[in-house]
């Protein structure tokens, strides 16, 4: 009886075998891909890339603090579009950026002059 158990722990010692941890792989979030989620027209989620074009309304000042508004279409960080100025009743065709805030934009015309708008 002792050489039957002895024999099976033996065996059961020697089958057993250390597991090799795996190298952990790192992690790709989506958006370093340059894609994100848009709903399709078949109801199913695919890629979209990240070039899309948005359309805003916009109102704010200008360095004096003359009103001002317009529409601007923003490709990814960039855009452009034009902005009217009540105070010189001029229209300005301007490139806009993103700037610190959430609805945030500053567009810049081609004289250098800047606008600091609130997008709707």
């Amino acid at each position: 009886m002792k050489l039957l158990t002895t024999t099976l722990m033996l065996l059961t010692l020697i089958s057993c075998k250390k597991e090799e941890k795996l190298a952990e792989a790192p992690i790709v979030k989506r958006q370093q891909y340059g894609l994100r989620m848009n709903k399709s027209q078949n109801g199913c989620y695919g890629y979209a890339p990240k070039t899309y074009r948005y359309d805003y309304s916009a109102t704010g000042t200008d360095e004096n603090g003359h009103d001002v508004s317009g529409d601007l279409n923003l490709n990814g960080k960039l855009g452009e579009g034009q902005v009217y100025s009540t105070y010189e009743k001029q229209t300005f065709d301007v490139v806009v950026e993103p700037a610190p805030g959430r609805n945030k934009a500053i567009a810049t015309d081609a004289n250098g002059n800047k606008y600091f708008l609130d997008l709707k």
